[in-house]
């Protein structure tokens, strides 16, 4: 049922990949059956030429696109852009994107949030061991690529164990402490007021003192792939306290402030608690539009979130139109009360789900758009549901997090 006088409609510019992953036949059936018209951007013609469009997603870099995103927006001035290419561009720079962890106010959250102590190296890799020698980080580290684009080289990460391998390396780059985790991962997924936690497998805690069982450079293509080998114990390999989800107030101010700061709506973060620290959590990356294909039920989020938007053009459609004149008239988009009304959940009549939970993954949703009225199903297998309450906050939590591991470290 479309909500007022026409649909929602919704063009999307994306990679072949990642339509093949977040387009589903289970995302478009939903998003129909609530008035949301998804229709994909031709981008090989000029956008201007296509449409019209009420909101345009996107997941596609460069200074062209960027213009034509720009010159839609004139001609269109009504559209709502998610999300724009300048707040987007913090993301692509691993350097920039962690900048506003450090400046968060996170106190009376149950747990502290910082970033491991990092080193930005831009120069010849010759001079790599002696500048992670004159700043103090210690061995392992992980090194990143300094560009975060999205592309396979992006995500092409590595473990050095020793400091000659260090000399190894690529830059630019970042150098990443390695922090202990319990072999566990949380992947936050934030779309728009909503947020969700998928647990993964990680890469295994180093064992105090036996740093020389591993020399060299260990490559791998994702944090949460790197873990093969404890793929196969699964979550039964790891402590119970390391798969504690984060307590939901922090994740809640968390998600708020980064939206705030990021001025974005879709991104997740990577975020480990260190192992033995009680509720002390790291960020160790943050990525725009993240794969949502993977989050179980993430269908329901979106077209929540995409309600949202509708909502929003309603509201900014009826001041404006009694601004202007103050007389009834044609409204442009949805009629009040319609799409923030009407929220979907899954256990609504459209037997719509997307693929089971992925092999090794457990999830628990927050700040859910689902009516609260109506008996929730059982969510898959693992921790939370999709209304987790808040949990216990022990009175030892810490609050604030300790400057030394935060500070960015950069040399040229």
């Amino acid at each position: 049922m479309a909500y007022g006088s026409e649909e929602l409609i919704v063009g999307y510019a994306l990679t072949e990949k990642k339509k093949k992953s977040f387009i589903k036949p289970s995302l478009v059936e939903l998003a129909r059956s609530k008035g949301i018209q998804l229709v994909a951007v031709n981008t090989s013609i000029p956008l201007v030429q296509q449409g019209p469009f009420h909101v345009i997603l996107h997941k596609i870099s460069g200074p062209e696109w960027a213009q034509q995103l720009e010159a839609y927006q004139q001609a269109h001035p009504d559209v709502l852009i998610i999300d724009p290419p300048d707040a987007i561009k913090q993301l692509q720079n691993r350097q920039s994107m962690l900048t506003n962890v450090v400046k968060l106010d996170l106190l009376d959250c149950g747990a502290s949030v910082g970033i491991p102590r990092q080193l930005v190296v831009t120069s010849d890799p010759a001079s790599v061991p002696e500048l992670v020698a004159g700043v103090g980080l210690r061995l392992p580290l992980v090194a990143k690529p300094l560009v975060a684009d999205g592309t396979a080289k992006s995500h092409a990460m590595a473990l050095a164990y020793d400091e000659r391998s260090l000399a190894t390396l690529e830059p630019p780059l970042v150098l990443q402490e390695f922090v202990n985790h319990g072999g566990i991962l949380f992947k936050v997924y934030v779309i728009g007021d909503e947020v969700n936690v998928v647990k993964r497998l990680s890469l295994p805690d180093m064992e105090e003192g036996k740093e020389g069982d591993d020399i060299g450079v260990r490559s791998f293509s994702r944090v949460s792939s790197a873990a093969a080998s404890l793929n196969e114990a699964g979550f039964e390999a790891v402590s119970k306290t390391a798969g504690e989800v984060p307590p939901e107030p922090l994740l809640r101010k968390l998600a708020e402030q980064l939206r705030e700061r990021l001025g974005l709506h879709l991104f997740n973060l990577d975020m480990i608690r260190e192992n033995g620290a009680g509720n002390k959590y790291y960020i160790i990356d943050i990525n725009y539009f993240p794969g949502y294909g993977k989050m179980p039920e993430y269908e329901y989020a979106f077209v929540n979130f995409l309600l949202s938007l509708a909502a929003r053009r309603s509201a900014v459609a009826a001041t404006r139109s009694g601004s202007e004149s103050g007389e009834k008239g044609d409204r442009v988009g949805f009629r009040e009360g319609g799409a923030s009304a009407d929220r979907v959940s899954s256990d609504s009549p459209h037997d719509v789900h997307s693929e089971a939970s992925l092999r090794g993954e457990a999830t628990s949703g927050y700040g859910s758009l689902r009516d609260p009225t109506q008996e929730l199903p059982p969510r898959h297998e693992g921790f939370g549901t999709a209304h987790s309450r808040a949990r216990t906050i022990p009175e030892s939590a810490r609050h604030l997090p300790d400057p030394a591991l935060v500070d960015g470290l950069n040399a040229q």
